[in-house]
């Protein structure tokens, strides 16, 4: 699959003052199978992650640091269900001695710290890979950078592309058509040969396998995570009924859980044991509301007014299970035309915007849930409250698992969201 992508700032993600570009971390590497614990943090405010490693050696062939301090480009996947802020592992480190970690670093076996040599923690040769213990960055660092990205040239210390197989919750890398590239078409999908903007496609229900698991997309993550600012997406969505279109941040899971424990804030789950809760802004477009409506006030004025009309749905989702919904009506097709949809990120608040104008939510259409069942709150997305505090991955994504009551389909056929930008100015640039 051709790269694709351009990054506007002369910055990358994952860099702070002060440091070196970060690396890029190795697509699909998990390095540890099982994790026993974090240590404390040392005087910089790091912690080692220490576990068992699948493949030792994979970690002694990684490229070493090209300076002192050097992190991998946003989120690195440790081990299976979190990522960190991650440093190149030195040579040091690979042969099992970490500075500034003396009486931090436990052996799992007995507890008990590993011997040390001056502020180093030692693990011996002979048990390095069981345990391996890998430097992560002090909390809060690095967040994303500035950037307005047209998708001309792929950036892999911006963007990757999400793999994700299990039940409801599938995107594959063949559904993402990258702008000149001519791919080898997975033998379901009925695409052009190339095209002249990204596009995340769904394919048809007929391609029977995609759904087999519980749905299928596409989907782009950031690298780095943001907070507060200005998030912009110049879009053409899907016309055939039965997709979502999405365009949001987003960090929940254990990812989240270990922010709230550090901000001393309870972690809450339903009664099935799921976690409730979520650090989320969301703009989405459902393709299933796709339809002429000439019964809407606002598209009946003036004579070049457009039968056609749709809905952007904006939510803000927080901890302990609350969630914030506007369904806003336009007087326009979100399927036949670009537009660009927006939100403002502040402590305070969150604004929404399309095509550049403010869009003012009715506070009698705001919809408000905790735990999925409506609650009394006229509170509106206003407020530190009802503002997700935490830095967050932005996604772009498009995708289905025929739920009736949101995503619809899947669609009778092919369906591509279309992108022409998407843009990021962090707050008081």
């Amino acid at each position: 699959m051709r790269a694709f992508g351009i990054l506007v700032a002369a910055v990358l993600p994952g860099v702070l003052p002060g440091q070196p570009a970060c690396a890029v971390f190795p697509s699909g590497f998990v390095p540890f199978s099982a994790e026993s614990y974090l240590t404390r943090p040392n005087a910089a405010g790091d912690r080692l992650l220490v576990g068992t490693v699948a493949d030792y050696k994979a970690i002694l062939d990684l490229p070493l640091p090209a300076a002192n301090g050097q992190v991998f480009c946003g989120s690195a996947a440790l081990a299976e269900g979190r990522t960190d802020t991650a440093y190149v592992p030195t040579a040091e480190e690979r042969l099992g001695r970490y500075a500034g970690f003396a009486n931090l670093l436990l052996d799992p076996l007995t507890g008990q710290p590993f011997p040390s040599h001056g502020s180093a923690a030692i693990i011996p040769l002979n048990r390095l890979g069981n345990p391996f213990a890998w430097r992560i960055a002090a909390e809060g660092a690095p967040l994303l950078a500035a950037f307005a990205d047209d998708f001309r040239a792929w950036n892999p210390d911006l963007w990757r592309i999400t793999n994700h197989e299990g039940p409801g919750n599938i995107t594959r890398r063949q559904n993402v058509f990258l702008p000149g590239a001519s791919p080898a078409l997975p033998a379901c999908l009925n695409v052009p040969d190339d095209t002249e903007n990204l596009t995340l496609f769904v394919p048809r229900v007929s391609c029977a396998a995609s759904y087999a698991r519980g749905g299928t997309g596409a989907e782009l993550e950031t690298l780095a995570r943001a907070q507060f600012g200005r998030f912009d997406i110049t879009m053409k969505t899907s016309a055939p009924p039965g997709t979502v279109n999405g365009f949001f941040v987003y960090l929940g899971g254990e990812n989240l859980g270990r922010l709230l424990d550090r901000a001393g804030m309870p972690r809450t789950w339903n009664s099935s044991g799921d976690p409730l809760d979520a650090n989320e802004i969301d703009v989405e477009i459902l393709s299933r509301e796709n339809a002429p409506d000439s019964f809407l006030p606002q598209c009946q004025q003036g004579p070049d007014r457009l039968p056609d009309s749709g809905s952007v749905h904006f939510s803000v989702h927080l901890p302990a299970g609350k969630s914030i919904t506007y369904r806003h009506p336009v007087c326009f097709a979100p399927w036949k035309d670009f537009h660009t949809y927006s939100f403002e990120w502040r402590p305070g608040g969150v604004a929404w915007f399309i095509d550049g104008s403010r869009v003012d939510p009715d506070p009698q259409q705001i919809e408000v849930t905790l735990d999925g069942v409506p609650v009394d709150d006229d509170a509106g997305f206003q407020g530190t409250a009802n503002v997700p505090q935490f830095p967050a991955n932005l996604f772009v994504n498009h995708w289905t698992n025929g739920d009736i009551h949101w995503s619809g389909g899947p669609p009778t056929v092919d369906a591509g969201m279309v992108v022409r930008e998407v843009r990021y100015t962090p707050l008081a640039q």
